[in-house]
């Protein structure tokens, strides 16, 4: 079966999933001592993963995986293994199983979110997709709901193309466009072996 790209990570299991924002802001010193800060470019999402120890075969597996992708030129479709759903639906996802689409953006970041559950309760730390003309993600910083309508600010603040009505927005498993980090992925081990590497937001 040929393999269709951009593709998931494998199902192994992993003891260590960070993720990061690399906001890239630039400080500054002025000649009167005063500290400024610019934004020189777009923020960005990296995750860094280990997988759990695997054996001979799984750990085969895993590295014709990360060979497939050609060092970064083929695509990752990744949604976090180990936060699958908002905090305080755990035991029960179903109110967050629905998307909901933007119908207003104020202040780059405050994003008024129609057609969602009204048992919808995300908290602080949430992580939210966002889907139009490319896959975007966003931390809940603030949350408030009236009936199925939904007021969520967030960080980073979406790009302008995303921050638009009709924008797709997922609570479960929010996927991210990435690509695998050149020269990342390692193997260690010696009879069960760990497999790690680092992705990185692509569009």
């Amino acid at each position: 079966m040929a393999i269709t790209f951009p593709r998931a990570i494998p199902d192994v299991g992993y003891s260590r999933v960070d993720v990061a924002l690399n906001e890239q802001v630039k400080a500054a010193r002025t000649g009167s001592g005063t500290s400024e800060r610019s934004e020189i470019g777009d923020p960005f999402w990296t995750v860094d993963l280990e997988t759990k120890p695997l054996r001979m075969a799984e750990k085969d597996a895993v590295e014709a995986w990360a060979m497939s992708l050609r060092g970064g030129l083929k695509y990752v479709l990744f949604s976090n293994p180990h936060r699958c759903r908002p905090k305080n639906h755990q035991a029960d996802p179903t109110p967050a199983e629905d998307t909901g689409l933007i119908s207003s953006v104020s202040g780059g970041n405050v994003l008024t979110v129609a057609s969602v559950s009204a048992a919808l309760n995300l908290a602080p730390g949430d992580m939210i997709g966002l889907l139009n003309t490319h896959y975007h993600w966003s931390r809940v910083t603030e949350y408030s709901i009236a009936s199925t309508t939904a007021t969520i600010t967030v960080e980073p603040p979406p790009p302008s193309d995303l921050a638009v009505s009709g924008t797709v927005v997922s609570f479960i498993s929010p996927p991210l466009l990435m690509r695998l980090v050149p020269g990342s992925f390692k193997v260690s081990g010696t009879g069960l072996f760990r497999c790690s590497f680092s992705l990185e937001e692509s569009r």
